[in-house]
């Protein structure tokens, strides 16, 4: 089958719904299948090729510069589907919902979406859709409160075998936080090591994510912006404060790496076991964090259990099986 995957705004960003479109193509090839994508602009092929392959040169823009909301779902309603016909596509994987004159269609969820002229009236465009892929059971959840139906629940994919877990004599006295966005609470992380310190804990923080002048720069912070592989297998633990999460990558990729993880409770449930494959923390209190980083820390035993318990969890979410899903779901059309 030919499948072009979709992205409303660009194709070309580095975030994790991109990560999702590049991994599921990817796996969804192996199967036999051919994937193109087009986004409503792609401003920087390159850069996504060095993160996400080669596949991210053949990104199609629908427009050369983006043209606000308005601008963006008039483009897709009066050019999208004309495009993707002209080019063969037989399905298309729609990742942010948009006004798509095109057949057969899924629309694939990976949050809530509130804001702007697509957010305003998404339960009407979803209605349009031959299927709703929601990628967690909180995202069931959120949508149903919003009148939209998940048809599916199909979690995201992660390349499990990119992933190396070092063992613990091998790890670094470091604790790894991703994102550095607002919603994502870098600066709960940052004061939870410093509580760990202030107990006597020799632990500096790696905070990986694009550049953000509001959060503080601390003899015990480093701050990175690239490949995430190396990092996770290096760290003790990773820490995810996060204020909202739909299925976040980064925990995910952590446990692949078998790096136990230390979570708010707005992470879905199926991402993390709670005491198994790491902890979930049901406060914003950066000392609660800093407990729960020091039991991992101090405890040999409990940290290898997690740490095993992980990878084992990490094998659900692996690409070849969730592209198997997808496999089934568009042979319906």
């Amino acid at each position: 089958m030919r499948i072009a995957f979709t992205r409303r705004k660009d194709a070309t960003y580095i975030d994790g719904v991109n990560r999702f479109v590049y991994t599921l193509a990817a796996g969804l090839e192996r199967l036999g299948h051919e994937v193109f994508i087009v986004s409503h602009t792609a401003e920087d092929r390159e850069a996504a090729a060095r993160v996400f392959g080669p596949k991210a040169r053949e990104v199609i823009a629908l427009a050369k510069k983006h043209r606000g909301w308005l601008g963006m779902a008039l483009d897709w309603w009066l050019k999208g589907g004309r495009l993707l016909r002209r080019l063969g596509a037989e399905a298309a994987v729609v990742n942010g919902v948009i006004p798509l004159r095109f057949k057969p269609k899924v629309a694939v969820n990976h949050g809530v979406f509130k804001v702007g002229l697509i957010g305003k009236f998404a339960a009407p465009l979803y209605r349009q859709y031959n299927e709703v892929v929601c990628v967690s059971h909180k995202l069931v959840r959120e949508l149903e409160a919003l009148g939209i139906r998940c048809s599916e629940i199909i979690p995201i994919p992660i390349e499990v075998a990119r992933y190396r877990a070092r063992p613990l004599e091998e790890r670094e006295r470091l604790i790894l936080h991703v994102g550095t966005r607002p919603v994502k609470r870098a600066d709960i992380s940052i004061e939870a090591v410093k509580e760990l310190r202030r107990r006597g804990h020799n632990v500096r923080l790696v905070v990986a994510g694009p550049p953000n002048p509001q959060l503080p720069r601390l003899e015990h912070v480093e701050y990175k912006f690239g490949e995430l592989a190396e990092l996770y297998s290096r760290a003790l633990a990773l820490i995810l404060p996060s204020e909202y999460e739909a299925l976040p990558y980064v925990a995910l990729e952590a446990q692949a790496s078998g790096t136990p993880v230390v979570v708010s409770d707005a992470v879905p449930e199926e991402a993390v076991v709670n005491g198994v494959t790491g902890i979930v923390v049901r406060s914003r209190d950066p000392r609660a964090y800093a407990d729960a980083l020091e039991r991992l820390m101090t405890d040999e035993g409990l940290w290898r259990r997690m740490s095993a318990a992980a990878l084992e969890h990490a094998k659900k979410y692996d690409v070849e099986a969730v592209a198997r899903r997808w496999d089934e779901l568009l042979s319906r059309f």
